[in-house]
């Protein structure tokens, strides 16, 4: 288990490495009614899509929520609050949106999101450092950023093998159930829901992960910066640091992955 200092320490190199322009968001189950009552924070006390939680918490707000707060039933089945209806499984709810040409289509669609099939009386969302026991880590961020992340990921974990995405339910499903129940980095190109209620920018993706893979990707973004970035970027990431060993390397303005493997690649010469 990770603890708190441990998150917000890497949070803070992240940022600074990337930089990331929106907080990481954290999602903890609370799994009994006597944990959600005891949990320290707010109970939220209107009504939202997970989306616009999530979205809160980047603009620094920590909230606990119960099936209750919930405008979308299909992000309450998919986090666990409350059971599926009995059209989901067949596919005729999503079927009846007309995204899908046939009813077989929708159910291989609806198959593909992932629902957590555990039952909680509710969920913390908030910025990642501020939960006591985040399940959870969910960030929206550009395409750039997006790629120097799941380097991160594949430096310590190889290739991301559970990725799948259809443009609907892009938070509940892409970056809440899929990641908890596959123990695995997903990412998200979003959903029109969540665009057109929370205005986020169209280059923006979500990606996310369960907290025991955040820490190490983190710290894989790190590791892998002087092979990557350019000078340019590596002297931003310099102006932001408050001591040059801050991230825990030294920034080799010098370094590049092509330098590094230009003894394997050059023509002519293949090692046998």
């Amino acid at each position: 288990m990770y603890k708190q200092n441990e998150i917000s320490q890497i949070v803070q190199q992240l940022d600074k490495a990337l930089p990331l322009q929106r907080l990481v968001v954290g999602v903890q189950f609370l799994f009994n009614q006597e944990t959600y009552t005891n949990y320290p924070c707010k109970n939220y006390t209107g009504k939202l899509s997970f989306c616009q939680m999530v979205r809160r918490a980047m603009d620094n707000e920590s909230y606990k929520y119960n099936f209750e707060n919930f405008t979308c039933r299909c992000a309450a089945e998919a986090l666990g609050l409350v059971e599926e209806m009995d059209c989901v499984a067949s596919g005729e709810r999503y079927f009846a949106t007309r995204l899908h040409i046939s009813r077989s289509v929708a159910k291989q669609v609806q198959d593909s999101l992932l629902r957590i099939h555990h039952r909680v009386a509710g969920i913390v969302v908030g910025p990642l450092e501020t939960l006591e026991a985040p399940d959870l880590s969910i960030i929206v961020c550009n395409t750039f950023d997006a790629m120097r992340i799941i380097q991160g990921y594949a430096y310590v974990f190889g290739p991301p093998r559970n990725i799948s995405t259809v443009g609907n339910q892009g938070f509940c499903c892409d970056l809440a159930a899929r990641p908890y129940e596959t123990d695995d980095l997903n990412i998200s190109f979003l959903c029109a829901g969540t665009r057109f209620k929370n205005d986020w920018a169209t280059d923006e993706v979500g990606i996310a992960m369960p907290i025991n893979k955040f820490i190490p990707t983190a710290r894989g973004v790190i590791q892998t910066l002087n092979p990557i970035e350019n000078r340019t970027r590596k002297q931003a990431v310099a102006d932001r640091l408050s001591s040059p060993d801050e991230l825990g390397i030294t920034i080799d303005y010098d370094e590049n992955y092509g330098k590094n493997a230009a003894a394997y690649c050059t023509p002519g010469k293949l090692r046998r």
